[in-house]
């Protein structure tokens, strides 16, 4: 509003240091609430703080950084979302398809959500989305293949996962988890999994952070040891119930499927029904989907050998024959194998520990015990519904395995049912960030988020607690967007991280260059080879004086700090998610919430401070080193000390 002629005499005021365009604002039709409740705005400010000098300043938006979002996408909402400005201009755009298909051509809107959220979040950045395609295409396994070399583009590295060069992204966002295909101890066991996890720790090497959802199966996953006793063909015994007249427990060897608390109908009688629609988004309710791992994974030495076979049963009728109005039971009730996972685990190579399967239930699968259900609820299309339920049966004399069950439709919960060591994988990994997910909307919780802990080696029960909690941090899920309406999930938490992620890397690269700059006062020669570079691997500009030794030195000192940011930034987002009011338990290591809920106050400045100069960055490759620093300025050890307790409040 002040007219050009008077720009002058406005820098000339006291009080305005600078004269400058306003940073563009994105004015979206439909903004995450996530952002607001992850008080972004608060982390955002921090880039225009007065300790930052002048020419650095500039709101956090993701300028100057890149995301890369690895997930399944929907090519003809792309143009609509643009034109609603919830989507990243085509020009800050790069869109990868998946191997021999179109970017899009599976219509998949989950990734198109998981972009509109983090494009909330982080407006400014450049986004690198990979489509992976959809499990069942023609190509068998192209979407783990695809997965695996998404992870290696966006870190730069080559099919062997050696570096190419400085990475492609700074953050990785992956709303994926598959489950069964690893042992859950964070590694991959030389199992199916192992491309994935070798690719995701060589992109950590390389200055990359990985972000990933925890998984959604907290309600739909049960685990236990395997039941012991000799021969085979042993049913695995899920819980003894009421003793009987000997006192001896009765073997429990179904473990019935139900519906998740919140779709039952209320009435107790049907808790154990499934109910049947023909058609719309409950007909998935008949869909069953069953992953089943024990802890006989394959090593350098050995494959898996111990053999178990996972069968999904349904509960039969009684036939019956009315012979002149006598009734004979020809058939009794009973329960009756509709599908079965029997893969060969023999020690043969390529043997892995895991079983799976899928089945669509049909009209003919329905039981007269669940007749009575369709009035319980009104207005219902279901034309009855059948009881399912899951046995394990092992066929070779070794027992003793840590068994680990999944039911891949997360509206169904097993009777039986673990919410502890619920991750899918890679989540488990330490070289992920896993995100857990609380609800935004009243009333409904987020119990189905995964939790740990990570198990023992092997996919062994673990013995002693992990010193570090997975997940390992929290964030908003159930929030609007125009791609899919409300989206839930910890696919729809982990955007959120990762987008406040990029905002905190920006932050770090803020504080390091404005460090850097100090050391840029001083001649070449009087400074260490990595401390001579600090400015020039943060701005890509070689000092003129620089020694020959800190030129050649360069590639692998800006690796080292790419890396050095990418710790710093996950130290403060722990640092933050772990303050006292973000915490969600009293629990010090907490498996259900990782460190807390990732939330920003305004505190998080000395957050990010106190991991400048925190011990664990040591080196401080970015930093003046003490003996240079001047007489008087604090020690980094003693501003580490400060800062920290100012971030927790102490």
């Amino acid at each position: 509003m002040v007219p050009l002629a008077r720009l002058e005499w406005v820098a000339g005021l006291k009080g305005v240091a600078a004269v400058r365009l306003p940073p563009s604002v994105r004015q979206s039709s439909l903004v995450s609430e996530g952002v607001a409740a992850s008080r972004t705005d608060v982390l955002r400010a921090l880039g225009d703080s007065e300790r930052i000098p002048e020419l650095l300043r500039g709101r956090l938006d993701g300028k100057g950084l890149t995301v890369a979002i690895i997930d399944g996408f929907g090519a003809s909402d792309i143009a609509k979302l643009r034109e609603a400005g919830e989507w990243p201009a085509a020009e800050n755009t790069v869109q990868i398809p998946p191997n021999g298909y179109a970017f899009g051509y599976a219509e998949d809107r989950h990734g198109n959500a998981v972009t509109e959220i983090l494009y909330d979040v982080a407006p400014g950045a450049n986004y690198r989305l990979y489509d992976v395609g959809e499990e069942h295409s023609k190509y068998p396994g192209a979407m783990s293949v695809n997965l695996i070399r998404a992870i290696q583009d966006a870190a730069h590295l080559d099919l062997n996962n050696q570096r190419l060069g400085p990475p492609r992204a700074q953050i990785i966002s992956m709303s994926l988890a598959d489950f069964g295909n690893s042992p859950g101890d964070g590694t991959p066991g030389d199992g199916e999994a192992r491309g994935m996890y070798e690719a995701i720790e060589a992109a950590r090497g390389n200055g990359v952070l990985t972000v990933v959802g925890a998984g959604n199966s907290a309600d739909s996953h049960w685990d236990g040891q395997s039941t012991e006793g000799g021969g085979t063909q042993v049913a695995q015994d899920f819980g003894s119930e009421a003793p009987n007249a000997a006192g001896a427990g009765v073997p429990d060897e179904v473990n019935i499927v139900r519906l998740v608390s919140e779709l039952r109908t209320g009435d107790a009688k049907y808790d154990d029904c499934i109910p049947f629609y023909p058609s719309g988004l409950l007909a998935r309710l008949r869909q069953f989907e069953l992953n089943l791992a024990w802890s006989d994974w394959p090593t350098r030495w050995t494959n898996a050998s111990s053999d178990y076979r996972l069968e999904l049963v349904r509960w039969t009728d009684a036939e019956v024959r009315d012979d002149n109005g006598v009734q004979t039971v020809v058939e009794p009730a009973g329960w009756t194998v509709v599908a079965s996972g029997d893969a060969v685990q023999d020690g043969s190579l390529g043997s892995l520990p895991n079983e799976r399967l899928s089945y669509v239930a049909s009209d003919a699968d329905r039981t007269q015990r669940c007749a009575g259900m369709v009035s319980a609820y009104p207005g219902s299309r279901a034309s009855g519904g059948g009881i399912f339920g899951v046995r394990i049966v092992r066929k070779t004399p070794r027992g003793g395995h840590f068994l680990r069950l999944f039911l891949g439709n997360t509206l169904h919960a097993p009777n039986y049912a673990v919410m502890a060591r619920s991750l899918g994988s890679p989540a488990d990994s330490p070289w992920v960030v896993a995100v857990g997910a609380k609800s935004l909307l009243d009333g409904y919780d987020a119990s189905y988020s995964s939790r740990g802990p990570v198990l023992g080696p092997g996919g062994v029960l673990p013995t002693v607690a992990a010193d570090t909690p997975k997940p390992d941090l929290t964030s908003f899920t159930v929030v609007r967007n125009l791609s899919v309406g409300y989206m839930e999930g910890t696919s729809a938490a982990t955007p959120h991280a990762a987008g406040l992620a990029l905002l905190a890397l920006q932050h770090h690269r803020q504080l390091a260059l404005m460090e850097a700059q100090k050391a840029a006062k001083i001649p070449a020669s009087e400074l260490t080879w990595y401390t001579g570079l600090a400015e020039t691997t943060l701005t890509g500009v070689v000092r003129p004086d620089a020694t020959e030794s800190q030129r050649q030195a360069r590639v692998q000192m800006t690796n080292q700090r790419e890396k050095d940011l990418i710790d710093a930034t996950l130290r403060t987002l722990k640092a933050v998610a772990g303050k006292r009011e973000n915490r969600l338990s009293e629990d010090a290591v907490d498996n259900t919430y990782g460190y807390g809920l990732l939330r920003f106050d305004e505190r998080s400045q000395w957050c990010f401070l106190a991991q400048l100069y925190a011990p664990a960055a040591s080196s401080r490759h970015w930093l003046i080193p003490q003996y240079l620093r001047a007489e008087g300025e604090t020690a980094y050890d003693d501003l580490y000390a400060t800062y920290r307790d100012d971030c927790l409040g102490d």
